[in-house]
């Protein structure tokens, strides 16, 4: 998991690029830390070291072409 806190209690998402081989480093908002508190006990993501559920192409595609039939 990308996920770290540092020492004054900030939580970052810290990747390193693969391409360029750069660290990024994201700040976690509050809005986002409650959205992924909401999923952290889901059973879609426990265990699997995800923080959110990640859905299938095949699942996907059926809510966008849902979301395109909207009127």
């Amino acid at each position: 998991m990308h996920l770290q806190q540092k020492s004054e209690g900030k939580l970052w998402i810290i990747i390193d690029r693969s391409k360029t081989n750069n660290r990024c480093r994201i700040p976690i908002l509050p809005k986002a830390k409650e959205i992924l508190n909401r999923y952290k006990d889901y059973p879609k993501t426990s265990g699997k070291n995800l923080l959110l559920p990640v859905l299938t192409n095949q699942k996907m595609n059926i809510y966008l072409k849902e979301l395109g039939d909207w009127k």
